[in-house]
């Protein structure tokens, strides 16, 4: 993932602001929601690349919930004030 001069590239900030649009500041929100609150019907694989790297760079929260899928879960996402805090500042 681009990151110039401090600031996120623009797949990265969308997703974000996605996240924190669906409600995602308070709970946890899926894949299947982020995407249409982008106005699309799913995330495409380099959306899911990015979401996973800001999770791993701490970005944003990742985790699992149980449900009846056929892998037994479904990722989820959230970012905290604090996070968004520091996404502003990046």
């Amino acid at each position: 993932m681009e990151h110039i001069n401090g600031q996120l590239n623009p797949q990265a900030v969308t997703l974000i602001t996605a996240i924190r649009e669906a409600g995602g500041t308070d709970n946890y929100v899926s894949r299947n929601t982020i995407a249409k609150v982008m106005g699309k019907s799913r995330l495409s694989a380099s959306d899911s690349a990015v979401l996973d790297l800001l999770a791993s760079l701490g970005f944003i929260d990742r985790g699992e919930r149980k449900t009846n899928a056929p892998s037994g879960y479904k990722i989820v996402y959230r970012v905290t004030q604090e996070q968004l805090t520091h996404v502003e500042s990046a």
